[in-house]
């Protein structure tokens, strides 16, 4: 289901029953949802908030189907500790942590804390104590080794604005509304709206960008829902959007200047250098005109902003993707400007920067 079927329209709550305001916690969008409440206190619908002022009515599949994983006949509500035999018999709280505690002591004293790894998933990353205790019990065991499903997906992007600005919560967000040209890559905002790019009314910020004449460039290996609902299609070989980025910044050298608060660009353009862009079209399979043109829709627009997501994240360079994502948009004008790569405030003041 596309997040466009997921929205629908706003609807009473059924005779019996309550409507209250929440919103999804899956991912840091938080879409605004309403619920209906039975007269037992039990929850019997999930649909979009129409009247939030943000999400406006959008919202992905996973939110508005989180009903039925609540009351899946298989989910978990209690322990489950596995029997010799294969099977999983169900248990007090109590005896869980006894039983992890007594498995996971021989692994401490034998082999020592680091031989342990935990792993969080998204719910627990918005739950405030879930969060803290995932780090207490991590300090606890000593361990070094803490996952995330930020380690699937936006690491490379945290670790990529800590090399570029000493901080990892000083991460661009796309200004969408204020811009004439959007490249994106390695995301399909027509299925989920995707992390760090907060819009107004989801999906239909790419119809109210499009609707003003904005040029939209998606640059996927498939021709995904967002290709097939806004066009723009680049199709690129899987793995080397970091040779189409490159070849970008090598064909706008020309607009570098120097400055004395930027260090290390010259080592990244002559990187570049090495990948112009005859070179990026055999590696990318993007014929050499197209790269031009894009290079030459940078160069003139107004107000250009960019994004990459998962799709780029989770290949082999998308540490390396990300900071040439940044640099793009600096060296052409369009870093911390309206309409361009933004910074929010929260970030900066989170990161102790004055101005």
């Amino acid at each position: 289901m596309t997040a466009e079927k997921a929205t629908g329209s706003a609807l009473q709550a059924p005779r019996g029953q309550t409507q209250k305001k929440t919103f999804c916690r899956i991912c840091e969008v938080h879409c605004g949802l309403r619920v209906d409440v039975d007269a037992k206190g039990a929850l019997t619908g999930i649909r979009p908030d129409h009247e939030h002022p943000v999400s406006q009515g959008y919202v992905c599949a996973k939110g508005t189907r989180f009903l039925e994983v609540a009351n899946h006949p298989q989910r978990l509500t209690h322990p489950l500790v596995r029997q010799p035999d294969g099977t999983y018999q169900p248990v007090s709280w109590k005896e869980a942590l006894d039983y992890f505690k007594a498995r996971i002591r021989p692994i401490l004293h034998a082999s020592g804390p680091h031989a342990i790894a935990l792993y969080l998933g998204t719910p627990v990353i918005h739950n405030a104590l879930g969060a803290l205790a995932y780090v207490g019990l991590a300090r606890a065991l000593g361990t070094r080794n803490m996952y995330s499903v930020g380690s699937q997906d936006n690491d490379s992007k945290i670790v990529a604005s800590r090399l570029v600005h000493g901080n990892e919560w000083i991460v661009p967000i796309m200004d969408l509304e204020h811009a004439d040209f959007a490249l994106l890559l390695g995301t399909n905002p027509a299925v989920s709206q995707g992390t760090y790019m907060h819009l107004r009314g989801g999906t239909t910020a790419f119809d109210r960008f499009k609707k003003r004449g904005g040029e939209l460039v998606i640059v996927d290996p498939r021709r995904t829902e967002s290709v097939k609902r806004w066009g723009g299609h680049v199709p690129i070989h899987p793995g080397t959007d970091i040779f189409l980025l490159l070849a970008l910044l090598h064909e706008l050298r020309d607009l570098s200047r120097p400055n004395a608060r930027v260090s290390g660009l010259d080592e990244l353009l002559q990187l570049a250098a090495e990948y112009p862009a005859e070179r990026a079209a055999r590696l990318t399979g993007i014929p050499l005109e197209r790269i031009r043109e894009l290079s030459s829709s940078i160069r003139q627009a107004e107000r250009a902003t960019f994004f990459l997501s998962v799709g780029v994240n989770q290949g082999p360079f998308g540490t390396l993707s990300a900071v040439a994502l940044q640099t793009l948009a600096y060296l052409s004008g369009n870093f911390d400007q309206e309409g361009a790569c933004c910074f929010s405030r929260g970030a900066l003041y989170s990161a102790g920067c004055s101005n």
